[in-house]
């Protein structure tokens, strides 16, 4: 009799808990815990909550082959916002990147990791899933190796690249992608090297290059534009 009575009581709790997982609620949409796997494998594609088929709380994301079992993302959801925070990492656990996201779109500021050391070594402005705002890359140490303006993903405004003791060594200014107007070469003493001018990536006017801080000679761009046109001193 209490062999018949247990057997009943773990079938009666086995099958709400099956009911529980992958479960729909009387609109069809998803509620509960889901656990999907990739088609016609055992390999999870996802784990999660869902809320009358919204997403919420933690859910994880694997790789299809994966070389570990790490998820390689993490997102977590509230049931009364949008804005999804985002990691995404090897399937090994090491940790890449993190930001957010409004739906399948990036916004506000992404941070990325070098993944042997796990420092800093990217930041990205995003609006509406595109960079808008700056780029600013990082050596090992921490410091800035350059900074990037960007316009719906394409370089726009200022660039500056530096040295690692700090110093400047390029300054470019874009616009919708390409080169366009004045820019200067810094030496690793910080004095100017070069000065030149761009126009949509096509070098303009006369460009000087220096030594020590002292011009040492002059390339006209707009003598070889025009062979016909004599060289002013």
């Amino acid at each position: 009799m209490q062999k018949t009575f247990l057997f009943i009581t773990l079938f009666f709790i086995s099958n709400i808990f099956g009911q529980d997982l992958n479960s729909f609620d009387e609109n069809g949409k998803r509620h509960g815990k889901w656990i999907k796997n990739y088609d016609d494998t055992r390999n999870p594609r996802y784990k999660g909550q869902f809320n009358h088929g919204k997403e919420v709380g933690v859910f994880e994301f694997f790789h299809k082959e994966p070389k570990g079992k790490h998820p390689s993302c993490i997102k977590v959801f509230s049931l009364d916002s949008d804005i999804v925070l985002v990691k995404y990492y090897t399937s090994r656990g090491v940790f890449l990147s993190e930001g957010k996201m409004k739906g399948k779109k990036r916004m506000g500021v992404w941070s990325s990791y070098e993944r042997n050391t796990g420092v800093l070594i990217e930041k990205e402005e995003y609006e509406d899933g595109m960079l808008n705002g700056t780029k600013t890359s990082f050596y090992e140490d921490g410091k800035v190796l350059q900074t990037q303006g960007f316009k719906n993903d394409l370089e726009h405004g200022k660039k500056l690249m530096y040295a690692p003791n700090g110093k400047l060594t390029s300054e470019y200014i874009f616009v919708k992608g390409k080169t366009n107007g004045l820019f200067a070469e810094y030496d690793k003493f910080g004095k100017i090297s070069l000065t030149g001018k761009y126009k949509m990536d096509k070098p303009q006017g006369v460009w000087k290059y220096y030594e020590n801080g002292k011009l040492v000679r002059k390339k006209d761009y707009t003598l070889s534009n025009n062979p016909l046109k004599k060289k002013k001193e």
